[in-house]
């Protein structure tokens, strides 16, 4: 039996670009009638196509899915289906991780407000911090393999901010991921470019740090004085997350959350 183009788009769901880029791979090879350009597919086509709907639903690309359909062996491709479903299963714990630490970062969020400018003694659980940019600069040596485990890993992480000495002017951007959730991910990120900021006793406050130009040291100078006056010891840097940012009628916030390590 012969199909066409609008058979298969109805029967399977394939565009018409996508038909053509199978074609274009040769994994199918349709009648094209030479008077009008017209592709015809027969059952053994049909059947291919059904394959690759099969293997690209389960995530394989479609270069992938042409080795798959060419494969020698029976144990080869039940060595890539082992391989995806290892795949599978790291990427469902992934999305599991990111429901929980989104609901986490929902109750922050709730409180956000009611902790605006409010100093407390506060526990942090520790993250692992990547490293992207100094203050709004890129570095020219920044470590790629762990940006790129950030970027895997976006849903897992917040945009964070690090300054190596608390007071002082220079600070970092980034992003960060709970300690217990980069451990539950079981994947490494690498050591270079990375700062494992540990678990501590905390002074911690929410701040707006306002519009443009808003951020910087002078945002959390009286935080780290009010910490000293009060008789603590700063035993680590500053650093903190960014929670919202918001625009109405009194012009734009960005609200963050920061952390102080006292003893």
């Amino acid at each position: 039996m012969r199909y066409t183009q609008k058979d298969i788009r109805q029967k399977l769901g394939f565009t018409r670009d996508a038909l053509r880029l199978y074609e274009k791979r040769g994994i199918i090879q349709p009648e094209i009638d030479p008077g009008n350009g017209y592709r015809y597919y027969d059952d053994w086509q049909m059947n291919l196509l059904w394959d690759c709907k099969y293997y690209q639903a389960m995530g394989f690309s479609l270069a992938e899915v042409q080795e798959l359909l060419t494969t020698r062996t029976l144990g080869d491709i039940e060595s890539q289906l082992a391989r995806r479903e290892d795949e599978m299963r790291h990427d469902l714990r992934r999305r599991e991780l990111a429901l929980s630490e989104h609901s986490r970062f929902m109750e922050e969020l709730r409180s956000s407000e009611s902790d605006l400018g409010v100093v407390e003694e506060r526990d942090f659980a520790g993250c692992i911090y990547v490293v992207e940019r100094e203050e709004h600069r890129l570095p020219a040596d920044i470590c790629t393999d762990a940006v790129a485990f950030a970027n895997r890993n976006a849903a897992l992480m917040k945009p964070y901010f690090w300054f190596p000495v608390a007071g002082e002017r220079r600070y970092f951007w980034g992003s960060a991921m709970r300690l217990e959730a980069y451990r539950e991910l079981g994947e490494e990120c690498g050591r270079e470019g990375v700062v494992e900021l540990a678990p501590a006793r905390t002074l911690s406050t929410v701040l707006d740090a306002g519009e443009r130009g808003g951020f910087g040291a002078d945002l959390f100078s009286g935080f780290v004085k009010c910490a000293v006056d009060d008789g603590y010891t700063i035993t680590g840097p500053l650093h903190g997350l960014l929670l919202a940012r918001t625009f109405d009628l009194a012009g734009y916030h960005r609200y963050v959350r920061a952390y102080l390590p006292i003893e």
